[in-house]
């Protein structure tokens, strides 16, 4: 159901296109697209487990969670949430602002959290009794996503999300 989707963004846009699931505290990649330009391929996997906290994939997951449960995550994987990066998210005051601005966006950003210049933008997909069941991200390195711009990726990334939700059952509610 999505991958035609999916398959459209990835040619529309050229770059690398994620597609994931939440299982317990990972976002799991479920789909992933290479970029049609020859571009930066990322290290992430089909199959591939992702921390939440580093990953703009996981951090909609977080986002539009249970809001009890990021304290409960911090606190329970205090030693996994490890700097990858300098940019890396450590701190939970930081993560509960940075989530605040998710849930406004209804955006992510992974910027250069988990690798040095590869960043990643993410929107969640919305089911029939509005939550998230999926994310899907767009990842290219750093210095592309500046030439491109990410208003140029959100677009279509959105785009995207809103015909695999509609797909879902997702309706807006007024």
């Amino acid at each position: 159901m999505a991958a035609p989707h999916l398959e459209a963004l990835n040619l529309s846009t050229g770059e690398t296109i994620n597609f994931s699931s939440r299982e317990d505290d990972h976002a799991i990649l479920i789909y992933k697209l290479e970029p049609t330009t020859g571009m930066l391929r990322t290290r992430a996997y089909i199959g591939q487990h992702m921390p939440l906290y580093c990953s703009a994939m996981g951090k909609i997951y977080m986002a539009f969670g249970q809001q009890e449960y990021v304290k409960e995550y911090w606190e329970t994987h205090q030693e996994q949430i490890q700097p990858l990066t300098r940019n890396t998210i450590t701190g939970l005051p930081a993560m509960y602002d940075e989530l605040a601005q998710i849930r406004e966006g209804a955006m992510a950003m992974d910027r250069e959290e988990n690798e040095l210049g590869v960043s990643c933008i993410a929107v969640p997909v919305f089911d029939i009794h509005h939550r998230v069941p999926y994310a899907i991200s767009i990842s290219l390195s750093t210095s592309r996503l500046k030439q491109i711009g990410e208003k140029n990726l959100l677009k279509p990334l959105r785009d995207t999300a809103q015909a695999i939700s509609n797909e879902l059952g997702f309706t807006l509610r007024v």
